[in-house]
């Protein structure tokens, strides 16, 4: 008797595998362990109800003022309690995944939960590229009144400064930013070469919280969530080199030309030097090696290098093999000079950010689909959710996003974002910009 084959859609039942990915995408979230993220069940309700794509959410100012004297002699004067509208986006987002019966053969004790896992934890790393969309856009949004001006208030650069790599230092100094309300500040989240460096610092400490079920990384005191979708600006302040090869000579099938390193073979239909060049052009195009540091274009005989990273990558070679009737000669034309990376690190607040899930009327998170010509089952996984950071409000319009629901380039679009507190202090995001 033939061995059984446990497919996709024999372990997959929508309802609960939804349930598994939303498990394992919450409880096991270094965002949300971390505090700075909160689940906020009001935003779930919003979520699951539907309607609109933007929501407005009423947000009480704490209490100002001071105290009055107790008397028989006056009234005590009644102060004003105040609210801001904060506008939030929905984020409606999802991927799937094709198996052909074969690979999709399973050998877990619980292969739905297993492949759940899998899926949790890609939603959950989709997820730290929603939140460092939206921090890229609270870090570019300005006003005109400069007070209530995030970019001009919020963002500590000391790039340009005499000292411009991170240290405890310059941590401190960006905390100050949020003057007496620094302490609610409880998350530092950074790009995987600052984590190192921090590491090189030997001031990284792990700890387990109360709440969360995985151990967390610190720096001085802070949480710290490392994830290379963090802001880097590579090169910064560089120049990218542009390098060109061109061929010369008469064209003869079967002849060689090798260029950085990449050889191509003269065709019977390249009877012209363009369609030599197109396709040494594609196969240079095709190589790692080469589209790791150089993007390659082509106009007529002409083969154009230019560098991904400022100062990165030298002149490409070029030959011909022993005989050969065309010429290929490598030129500068801008020499490249190398930049300095730069990061942007940021601190969070306890509760900067408000999250909610939920499933709107009609919205479908999970479902297979079979197309047996071909032996395979596909899995669409949806999420509708909200990430909104308090104090702020969504201010973009319908016609100025691609989709009904923003792109995370759209997110990080820092006109796209406003103060809605009545002071920056109420936001407890702050950002230091630096080398290493």
């Amino acid at each position: 008797m033939a061995d059984k084959v446990t497919k996709i859609e024999d372990v997959i039942v929508p309802e609960l595998f939804t349930q598994y990915v939303l498990e394992e995408t919450t409880e096991k979230s270094e965002i949300v362990a971390s505090g700075a993220v909160e689940n906020n069940p009001l935003l779930d309700n919003m979520v699951s109800g539907g309607g609109a794509v933007t929501f407005t959410m009423p947000k009480w100012d704490d209490l100002d003022g001071t105290s009055d004297v107790f008397t028989d002699k006056k009234e005590s004067q009644t102060k004003k309690v105040v609210s801001h509208p904060e506008v939030g986006v929905k984020l409606l987002r999802e991927s799937s995944w094709g198996f052909h019966d074969l690979a999709a053969s399973f050998s877990a004790d619980d292969p739905a939960r297993d492949f759940a896992a899998k899926v949790g934890k890609w939603w959950r790393r989709d997820e730290k590229r929603n939140l460092i969309a939206i921090l890229g856009g609270l870090v570019d949004s300005s006003d005109a009144d400069i007070t209530r001006s995030f970019k001009d208030n919020h963002v500590l650069d000391i790039t340009n400064d005499s000292k411009t790599k991170i240290d405890a230092k310059s941590i401190l100094d960006t905390k100050q930013l949020m003057g007496d309300a620094a302490d609610d500040l409880s998350l530092i989240y950074m790009h995987s070469a600052v984590f190192t460096e921090l590491q090189k610092q030997q001031l990284i400490v792990y700890t387990e919280p109360a709440t969360a079920k995985i151990k967390m990384p610190t720096y001085l005191g802070y949480a710290v969530i490392c994830d290379d979708s963090a802001p880097v600006d590579v090169g910064a302040g560089g120049t990218k080199g542009v390098y060109t090869v061109t061929l010369g000579g008469t064209v003869t099938e079967n002849d060689v030309i090798t260029v950085a390193g990449v050889s191509y073979t003269v065709k019977a239909a390249d009877n012209t030097l363009a369609k030599v060049a197109s396709g040494l052009a594609a196969a240079l195009q095709s190589a790692p090696s080469v589209t790791r540091v150089f993007t390659v274009t082509v106009s007529g005989a002409v083969i154009t290098f230019t560098q991904v990273f400022a100062g990165k990558g030298a002149q490409p070679s070029a030959s011909v093999s022993a005989n050969a009737t065309e010429t290929a000669t490598a030129a500068t034309t801008t020499a490249g000079v190398a930049g300095v990376d730069q990061f942007t690190t940021f601190l969070l607040a306890r509760g900067s950010f408000q999250r909610g899930t939920g499933t709107p009327p009609g919205f479908v998170a999970t479902e297979t689909k079979r197309d047996a010509d071909i032996a395979t089952t596909k899995i669409y996984t949806r999420q509708a959710k909200i990430l909104h950071p308090k104090g702020m409000s969504w201010d973009a319009r319908a016609s100025d996003l691609t989709y009904e629901t923003p792109l995370d380039s759209e997110l990080s679009n820092g006109a796209f974002w406003k103060l809605a507190a009545t002071e920056l202090k109420k936001v407890g995001i702050v950002a230091l910009k630096h080398t290493l």
